[in-house]
């Protein structure tokens, strides 16, 4: 039960507070109960404080995200989810959620963009080549200035390894 869960995670901070992962059960338990505004804060904790592996934060920031988004702030929802994909990028799941954050809150080109990320790391991911041929087949024009955007980025990057500008 969340009250059992809340009291254990608690517990666990009392012998342990340097250790982050106490506060990320506590946040856990604190959504489940439906106190989202305790979650964001045990969450944020977990997540600012020093002493686990990457996929421990990439997993407290997507379930920070997640908790934005239960509570309509999809702009905190997005930065928490920026912080979970800084610490595994080529994660097309979450490349995934991002997009359909951005494509929840209307912003379109970014979500056509995350999709298109997720896709060039898992090119069969069903869920991500829906939500891009929906949103390219209904944009064609914004598809052309993503594809362009994305070009300018590769022709960039590539000038960046080489030291060298293409023509």
């Amino acid at each position: 039960s969340p009250s059992l869960a809340t009291e254990q995670a608690e517990i666990a901070i009392q012998l342990a507070p340097d250790d982050p992962s106490g506060y990320y059960v506590l946040g856990l338990a604190q959504r489940d109960a439906g106190d989202t505004t305790d979650a964001v804060a045990s969450l944020t904790t977990a997540a600012e404080t020093d002493g686990q592996v990457a996929q421990f934060y990439q997993d407290t920031y997507v379930a920070l995200a997640r908790v934005h988004q239960a509570d309509g702030d999809f702009e905190l929802a997005i930065v928490a989810m920026d912080s979970a994909i800084d610490n595994g990028p080529e994660n097309a799941l979450l490349l995934y959620e991002r997009g359909s954050m951005y494509e929840e809150e209307g912003n379109l080109e970014f979500a056509l963009i995350d999709y298109t990320w997720a896709l060039s790391f898992v090119p069969s991911y069903e869920p991500a080549r829906e939500a891009y041929d929906r949103i390219a087949s209904e944009n064609p024009e914004l598809l052309e200035q993503v594809i362009q955007l994305l070009e300018e980025e590769d022709r960039l990057f590539e000038e960046g390894m080489t030291g060298e500008e293409s023509e």
